[in-house]
């Protein structure tokens, strides 16, 4: 095992461990969490929102603070990275509290991947540190000395400020030991790496520490003991920035005060907070967890706040200062480059099943709430709203939204970015049901959280859905049927004390079996109100979810079926003969259909609405084109369908005139002649692949078919490529991630110096034209730069060496966006559209300075039908997405009309 796997599994081995402890300790604090949820419930919202804010200004400077120190150590970490490396160094100390050692690894790791000084990291965090409890101290000193005047300091609290001075001193100390004691410093280190050595060796194993890491750390502390006494300004800025921080933290206190109605005097609002703050740096426990809370509301009662006020301060402000930012932590834990590869992958797919898992979850929970009645008081304040009859339609859409929510989550585990945005819709719903049906907050709270979380990971979701073979519709339908049992079931078992028979777990199965299976009365005694709401729920659920059931089983009658094996290879073996291009291979891609003409020649097509897109010219022989188009012209008459055609050449366009389509130039083809390619030109691409083949990557190339190995690599990249790209896949006019589809081209792979696959290619070939096609383009990010130009290269020289005449890189708009956008409003929305699904691969500008020629192509459609086939093309390449696009761009349009008059 190489070195890289090694890191790479104690990584994996790392997040699995974080992710238990999260669990672990949400578990088992999860009545505290609930009593913080409805202490805050019951203030004033709109200070407590203001409190929020104030927080976040409180770790935004806190964090800065971080950030100044390592800059001033020489350590240059960018802002994006520092606000959440601060979060998720707070989840880190709470799960693994090492003294807070764990968390100052977080901003480590980052800068190890940044090829940066870890010591200077760590003295940095240690500066800031230092800076922190350096500004605290000042408050400190107001607190105790407003304890100490009115005579209510305890020995405890002197102690502890005396532990907090202790470790300040010595974490000053052991900065500028390198500085003021360098023989003591060295001495120190080499003890420390014989010391590990020995360690390790009685375990058989190698140390971890070179044989240089003594000189090197030594000469960092000496550089950092330099540092810090030649910028003694830079002291000042980040202190000064610390006791900023603090302020804003006050300020909140102060808020959470007013938002319980609670007046209260600086001198006793400083106590409390820095007794607060004093015992969550020097308690045993991770962050103070039960102690921080006990220590403020018992310092606020003893300086005459209400008992009752000041448990519930104390409560607001341990939510707000610490759950809050525990849970981002782990979230923007997942986010940062720390888990890359494969790990950062695995952190991906944990993130998406777990999703998966609690929208499951939260689907069982909605089903086991529809069937327990309202408490006494949560009713009788929604009666002053809703009558009874309202409340209970709210328990049955509740009932519904938890099957729902059931079906949705294998959509989500499956990355389907459809089941992701229904996900959140039914989640919306189903907190408004949850709230209306018995102010029911506490399964309110989880779908809100629950959705906050699935935004986040929105890049994530991007698969397409495909058409629904029937077996779905069966699967939906076995589902069902378990769901209304389970539903059943649980009611009466549940609800023994609304009937007159005492229900077991046995009897209540027995009585669901009956009422579904006797045509008689089933015997049912509901002796309550809501026993009688719930009797009859039972058929109103199963008749809503049975429609739905319904709607599953003939969805595939519905939807017009793709195209037949049989039809798909005979269009191939058209295609290969015929083909005038290696981009002719997308007319096989599985969103087409195909219309074959009397000549041999066959169109592939899509049909969206009322038009019918074609990719391309029919293909066939050339003395047969006219032919193919009056045959599919044919077609589309009798179906009442528009024709469009996308990306046509010119051999054709006077064909298609006198067809009467009105023809429209769209973009190019950029082709390299290969004889035209020297590999001995200084150009931009061979210089970055020389660069990159002396640093020791390289390429292979795999034929097809793939091996399942290698397609699980492809798809972790890809996942990868799309999730920072923030896009979703397009489909129709270029190629997409299918294991199906990618298992049968040839792929160029990008392999780094530690011999893992950090990018691909796609390669589509055509014998007939001697052209080989660059299709999919896809990388890690964490890659050297100029891997997209290494590859290029590497399939350029690939291809010439097969003796291939042409490489194609695809289409781009290019030059021709500028006379689009000036068209009419159709046309200018087809131009925005191709731009946008076209960016993400145009490879144009890492072709520079080689000698490409741009082919032009075109779009032809019958006169006045351009919105047709603008909305056509772009529904066909973005599928459901297009809605959404749409939307946006009425919204800008409608925002230009009111401010740019």
């Amino acid at each position: 095992m190489t070195v890289d796997n090694r890191i790479t599994n104690k990584r994996q081995w790392v997040w699995r461990f974080l992710f238990v402890a999260f669990i672990w300790l949400v578990v088992t604090q999860f009545a505290e969490i609930e009593k913080l949820i409805l202490t805050a419930m019951s203030g004033h919202v709109g200070w407590l929102i203001l409190a929020v804010v104030f927080q976040f200004a409180y770790y935004s400077l806190y964090s800065n603070v971080f950030r100044l120190a390592m800059c001033m150590l020489g350590v240059y970490l960018p802002w994006r990275i520092m606000l959440p490396s601060t979060f998720a160094s707070m989840f880190v100390n709470v799960v693994a509290p090492l003294g807070g050692a764990s968390g100052v690894a977080v901003f480590v790791d980052q800068a190890i991947q940044r090829k940066q000084s870890p010591a200077r990291t760590a003295a940095g965090a240690m500066l800031a540190l230092i800076s922190d409890f350096t500004a605290f101290s000042l408050i400190l000193v107001t607190g105790l000395t407003y304890l100490f005047y009115y005579k209510d300091l305890r020995v405890y609290e002197v102690i502890a400020a005396a532990l907090l001075l202790l470790l300040t001193i010595g974490m000053t100390l052991i900065l500028l030991l390198g500085l003021w004691q360098p023989n003591l410093l060295r001495r120190l280190l080499e003890w420390a790496h014989r010391f590990i050595a020995l360690l390790f060796e009685w375990f058989k194993r190698p140390s971890p520490l070179k044989s240089d890491w003594v000189e090197k750390t030594f000469d960092d502390f000496v550089g950092i003991g330099l540092a810090i006494r030649s910028k003694p300004k830079n002291l000042l800025k980040i202190f000064l920035i610390s006791f900023t921080a603090y302020t804003m933290d006050l300020i909140s206190l102060w808020m959470i005060f007013r938002a319980f109605g609670q007046d209260v005097h600086f001198g006793i609002l400083v106590a409390g907070f820095s007794m607060g703050i004093l015992f969550w740096v020097i308690t045993i426990t991770p962050q103070g967890i039960g102690v921080v809370e006990g220590m403020m509301a018992l310092v606020y009662t003893s300086l005459g706040i209400p008992a009752n006020i000041a448990t519930v301060i104390a409560l607001t402000f341990r939510g707000l200062t610490f759950w809050l930012p525990f849970f981002l932590g782990f979230i923007f834990l997942q986010a940062l480059p720390t888990f890359r590869g494969e790990s950062r992958t695995e952190v991906r797919d944990w993130s998406v099943r777990l999703a998966a898992l609690l929208t499951a979850l939260v689907g069982i929970v909605n089903m086991i709430s529809a069937v327990i009645p309202p408490t006494t008081w949560r009713v009788l304040l929604l009666e002053n709203v809703l009558s009874t009859e309202t409340y209970y339609g709210f328990y049955i859409i509740t009932a519904l939204t938890g099957f729902t929510l059931l079906m949705l989550a294998d959509g989500l585990w499956r990355r389907k970015q459809t089941a992701w945005r229904l996900t959140l819709i039914f989640l919306a719903l189903s907190t408004v049901s949850n709230l209306l049906k018995g102010l029911d907050y506490e399964e309110a709270f989880l779908a809100i959280a629950l959705g906050i979380w699935l935004v986040f990971l929105k890049p994530n979701f991007h698969a397409r859905s495909v058409y629904p073979p029937l077996q779905q519709g069966v699967r939906v339908l076995l589902a069902a049927l378990g769901y209304i049992c389970l539903y059943g079931i649980a009611g009466f078992y549940l609800l023994d004390t609304h009937f007159a028979v005492n229900y077991g777990l046995m009897e209540a199965t027995a009585q669901i079996v009956k009422m579904f299976t006797s045509f008689q009365n089933p015997g049912l005694q509901a002796l309550t109100p809501f026993g009688r709401y719930f009797s009859s729920s039972i058929y109103i659920v199963t008749g809503l979810v049975l429609v739905f059931v319904l709607i599953m089983l003939i969805r595939p009658l519905i939807i017009r079926a793709p195209a037949s094996e049989k039809e798909r290879e005979r269009a191939r073996r058209i295609i290969e003969t015929a083909g005038e291009s290696a981009m002719a291979n997308y007319a096989l891609l599985d969103d087409k259909l195909y219309h074959f003409t009397p000549g041999g020649s066959v169109a592939a097509y899509v049909v969206k609405g009322r038009a019918a897109l074609v990719y391309g010219d029919p293909i066939g022989e050339r003395k047969n084109f006219s032919a193919a188009l009056a045959s599919f012209l044919a077609l589309c008459r009798k179906k009442r369908w528009s024709p469009i055609f996308f990306q046509i050449r010119p051999d054709y366009l006077k064909e298609y005139e006198k067809a009467g389509l009105e023809v429209l130039t769209i973009g190019d083809e950029m082709v390299l002649d290969l004889k035209d390619w020297e590999t001995d030109d200084h150009n931009a691409p061979g210089e970055v692949f020389r660069r990159l083949k002396s640093a020791g990557y390289s390429t292979h190339l795999h034929r097809p078919p793939l091996d399942r190995a290698l397609l699980d690599d492809l798809q972790v990249i890809s996942d990868e490529w799309l999730a920072f790209m923030h896009i979703m896949e397009k489909r129709f006019s270029q190629g997409w991630f299918e294991p199906g589809y990618i298992q049968n081209t040839h792929v160029l792979t990008a392999i780094d110096p530690k011999n893992r696959v950090v990018g691909f290619a796609s390669l589509l070939l055509s014998a007939r034209t001697g052209e080989i096609g660059v299709d999919l383009l896809r990388h890690f990010q964490d890659v050297e730069p100029g891997i997209r130009e290494f590859l290029l290269v590497s399939a350029i020289l690939w291809a010439r060496d097969q003796r291939y005449e042409r490489i194609n890189f695809g289409f781009t708009v290019g030059g021709r966006m500028q006379s689009l956008y000036e068209a009419n409003g159709a046309i200018r929305y087809i131009a925005k559209h191709l731009d946008e699904v076209f960016s993400s691969r145009d490879i144009l500008p890492h072709l520079r300075k080689i000698p490409v020629r741009a082919l032009p192509r075109y779009m032809a459609f019958p006169p006045g039908c351009a919105r047709r086939a603008a909305l056509a093309l772009v529904r066909s390449d973005a599928g459901d997405e297009f809605i959404e696009d749409y939307l946006k761009d009425m919204w800008r349009r409608a925002w230009a009309a009111r401010h740019l008059r």
